[in-house]
C-alpha cells in the first residue's frame, strides 16, 4: 500500500476534508492532491511529518511494515544469526521452522493452494456529482479503489452522486461508473460540467433532463459554458 493510499485512508476515518488536511499541515493542496493520488512516490520527510501531525498520528501509522520495529531483542538475534548463514544453512533452518509449525500447528490451512482473488483497479473521484442542485469538482487527482467484480466495459473512472434530481434511476450517494468522453447521445445520461459545476443528467436536445419532477431541467445554450465527461455505464455495488 502506497504511503498516498495509507493517509488517506487515515484522513477519511478522521472525516477530515483535503482542505482541512492542507490548512492544519501547510502542505499545499496541489502538493498535498499528488501524494494521495501517487503521482508523488517518495515525498519529503518534512511534508511527511506535518502531514502525520495534522492528523494526529505518528510516521510508523504510514508504514504497513512498522510491527517489524517491535521484535524483542531475542528476534532480532535469530534474524541477525539467520543472515549470517550460507544458503545451505538458510535452507535447514526453513525445514525445521516448516515441522515445527507443522507440529504446533497441525490445523494451520494450506495457504499455497488458496487462489487470490482477482482485483480490479479503477480511479474513484471521491467528490460528488450533483442530481440535485450542483456541486463544484473540488478533487483534481483521483484515487485508486480496488474492485472485486469486474467493472463495465469501457469504464474509466467511477462518481459518486449527491442529492436525488435523478431519483428513481439514481439515489444520493450511489457510485457510477463512468466512460470518459467528450459527447453523448441524446436519451443517454452522463457526466456534465455547467459553469464548474457537476452534474448527473440525462442529455436531451437543448437540455440536461432531471429524472425527478421536483427538480427543473437544465437549459443549456450559447452563454452556458458545459462540458461532457463522460457517458454513465452503470452503478458500482461495492462498498469502499
Amino acid at each position: 500500500m502506497s504511503i498516498g493510499t495509507k493517509i488517506s485512508e487515515i484522513r477519511k476515518s478522521k472525516k477530515m476534508k483535503i482542505e482541512t488536511l492542507s490548512q492544519k499541515s501547510g502542505v499545499p493542496i496541489s502538493t498535498l492532491k499528488k501524494i494521495l493520488s501517487g503521482v508523488t512516490k517518495d515525498p519529503q520527510i518534512d511534508t511527511i511529518k506535518a502531514i502525520a501531525r495534522a492528523l494526529e498520528c505518528t510516521l510508523e501509522d504510514f508504514d504497513d511494515n512498522s510491527n517489524l520495529k517491535n521484535y524483542s531483542a531475542v528476534e532480532k538475534k535469530l534474524v541477525s544469526d539467520y543472515r549470517k548463514l550460507d544458503d545451505h544453512s538458510k535452507e535447514v533452518v526453513q525445514v525445521v521452522i516448516r515441522k515445527e509449525l507443522e507440529r504446533n500447528i497441525p490445523n494451520e490451512p494450506n495457504y499455497d493452494n488458496i487462489i487470490p482473488i482477482k482485483k480490479y483497479q479503477v480511479p474513484y473521484y471521491d467528490m460528488p456529482v450533483s442530481a440535485g442542485t450542483g456541486n463544484p469538482l473540488d478533487e483534481e487527482y483521483p484515487e485508486k479503489v480496488d474492485l472485486t467484480e469486474q467493472p463495465p466495459k469501457g469504464t474509466d473512472f467511477i462518481v459518486r452522486v449527491s442529492g436525488d434530481s435523478m431519483e428513481p434511476t439514481y439515489h444520493n450517494g450511489d457510485k457510477l461508473f463512468v466512460k470518459e468522453q467528450p459527447s453523448i447521445e441524446i436519451g443517454e445520461i452522463g457526466i456534465f460540467v455547467v459553469d464548474g459545476n457537476a452534474y448527473v443528467k440525462e442529455l436531451g436536445v437543448d437540455r440536461l433532463i432531471s429524472h425527478n419532477e421536483k427538480y427543473s431541467d437544465i437549459i443549456i445554450n450559447e452563454y452556458i459554458r458545459n462540458e461532457c465527461c463522460g457517458k454513465v455505464l452503470g452503478i458500482c455495488e461495492e462498498t469502499f
